[in-house]
């Protein structure tokens, strides 16, 4: 497996560029700061963004936190890798806005970075075996929670492809396909929970992604709607539906018709975001240290003034400078408001495409937690021991089943 690393110098140089680049940004700004005040155009923007995530450091030091475990060379190299590649994601493609030349540079020691990892190429596998991979670590994590009493739920999105097939009647890649449905027919016929939104809900045939390919705002509730229903069903909850009603909800761009028109000249197509009408006390914990308080927007919403300009996870446009979500992050978010689930923690393991489902599942649940396995800087069964959860929602888009396969599927099982 060693000979697939491509190059070890090109991850090091990245830890010198990174950790230089840092270092004069802060420099500039602060100087930025005293020199015209926070009223600079570049002060704003790095105020209004976080500071990047250097912990997989820590793996360097020696000095890894309470949820890590011991690691073989090979598993940490890949540690190191995975949390270069997230610092270049949140930092680097987080671009001054119009600093073109910045991103392409980033890009490009992205992309090296994410060479250098053991485990990304999946070329040369066959659709059963990508199918068989995800599928048995999957398994091996439900038999473990099972074996820890803790509920377990699968939940399966479907890709912008498939829903542009179903609804648009256009082409798609049959041997994506085929792959993401043989990990589907392996998770029907197994004892694993799984809700399939591709069959389960019959959502499919009304689901519009938005421009990015990620919910809309409105198929998101309505996706939160069918998971609130599954949990009050099967596993003990008592979610009120009718906190899922579009109804309960306004779009928060009406009220900035000049932010609807930037967004639309930057990014070339119009945005809503629902947001509950109803005010809600919320304590939101980002990586177990910084915190921040008060209701829907103020908590689980960048500024408004941020939404048209971030570039997040190297991805421009609204979706992924609205909700306050990044995928490096451990997000806890607890609502004081008196749910229909006092003391209820739900865990969820996934990316961006589960941003909105979990800031509409706060709503009527005391505790809920977003971590992205891929990233986690720990083990994720340690930490999953240390919170005892009420139950653990393990949510991907389908297309994760031949994408970065090994990343986020494996991750959850090794050392185990």
């Amino acid at each position: 497996m060693l000979k697939r690393i491509r190059n070890i110098g090109t991850v090091l140089l990245c830890c010198i560029l990174l950790l230089g680049f840092v270092g004069l940004l802060t420099v500039s700004v602060s100087w930025l700061a005293r020199e015209r005040g926070s009223s600079a155009p570049v002060v704003q923007f790095f105020s209004r963004n976080a500071a990047p995530d250097l912990s997989w450091l820590s793996i360097l030091t020696g000095n890894e936190g309470k949820y890590a475990r011991r690691r073989t060379p090979v598993e940490k190299y890949e540690d190191v890798v995975r949390g270069i590649e997230t610092t270049i994601e949140n930092l680097c493609t987080t671009s001054v806005p119009g600093s073109s030349v910045l991103k392409s540079l980033a890009d490009g020691y992205r992309r090296s970075v994410m060479r250098s990892s053991l485990s990304f190429e999946t070329a040369g596998k066959t659709n059963h075996e990508l199918a068989m991979e995800a599928f048995s670590a999957v398994q091996v994590f439900s038999e473990w929670l099972s074996s820890e009493r803790i509920p377990f739920l699968y939940v399966q999105f479907p890709f912008g492809t498939r829903i542009r097939a179903v609804s648009e009647g256009t082409p798609y890649p049959a041997d994506e396909l085929d792959a993401w449905d043989r990990f589907s027919g392996l998770m029907e016929e197994s004892d694993v929970e799984f809700l399939n939104f591709n069959d389960d809900t019959g959502l499919i045939s009304r689901i519009s992604l938005d421009d990015t390919g990620h919910w809309s705002s409105e198929d998101a509730i309505r996706a939160a709607a069918e998971i609130a229903g599954l949990l009050n069903r099967d596993y003990g909850f008592h979610f009120d539906l009718s906190v899922f009603e579009i109804a309960n909800y306004r779009d928060i761009l009406k009220e900035h018709p000049d932010l609807v028109h930037r967004i639309r000249d930057d990014f070339g197509y119009d945005y809503e975001l629902m947001i509950p009408v109803q005010s809600a006390d919320y304590e939101v914990i980002r990586n177990e240290a910084d915190s921040v308080s008060g209701d829907f927007v103020d908590t689980l919403l960048y500024p408004v003034s941020a939404w048209d300009t971030r570039v997040a996870d190297g991805q421009p446009g609204a979706y992924h400078n609205t909700f306050f979500f990044r995928n490096g992050d451990l997000t806890d978010i607890h609502n004081f408001s008196g749910t229909d689930n006092p003391g209820k923690r739900i865990l969820v393991l996934g990316d961006s495409f589960c941003w909105p489902l979990v800031a509409y599942l706060s709503q009527d649940v005391d505790e809920i937690t977003l971590l992205h396995p891929r990233y986690f800087q720990g083990d994720v069964r340690t930490y999953i021991e240390s919170i005892q959860p009420d139950i653990v929602l393990w949510m991907y888009v389908e297309a994760q089943v031949s994408v970065f396969n090994s990343e986020t599927f494996g991750i959850v099982n090794i050392g185990r």
